[in-house]
């Protein structure tokens, strides 16, 4: 029997989070606060509830995360003006060139990929994803309480 989706899928998570892990200790950063800095050079100021949801962590664990990033001057909380009952989360100058260097590092993977596949192959992969998605809501609604 073919190796399942999701083992590929978990491994795959594994290689990623083992480089991602190697590259951001040598900036002094833990992964997920290197996630965090390039997902908010690319679309920040973000409001929390994005954040939450885009990395699906707990909320006790954003905040951990977004506090030691404004402990070291990487990320401000400013209000936010469209819902003065949330707060964006704000690259500071020293974020920003971090932010810069962890998204290089993001770049590389993606252009090694690239040139490693097809438009075919990278249309199924989103379609696995897709039905991945899909299955795990469908799962959720119906799985037995």
């Amino acid at each position: 029997m073919a190796e399942r989706f999701l083992e590929q899928l978990r491994r795959a998570e594994r290689d990623f989070a083992q480089y991602l892990e190697g590259h951001c200790a040598r900036l002094d950063l833990a992964p997920a606060d290197g996630r965090m800095l390039a997902y908010l050079e690319a679309r920040g100021p973000c409001p929390i509830g994005e954040l939450q949801a885009v990395f699906g962590f707990k909320p006790s664990t954003l905040t951990t995360v977004v506090d030691r990033l404004a402990d070291q001057r990487l990320v401000s909380r400013k209000p936010n003006p469209a819902d003065r009952r949330s707060v964006l989360v704000v690259l500071t100058g020293a974020g920003r060139a971090l932010a810069e260097r962890v998204q290089r590092l993001l770049d590389v993977v993606d252009r090694q990929v690239l040139r490693a596949t097809t438009e075919a192959d990278r249309a199924g992969f989103a379609r696995v994803l897709e039905a991945i998605g899909h299955a795990t809501r469908a799962s959720a609604v119906s799985a037995p309480g």
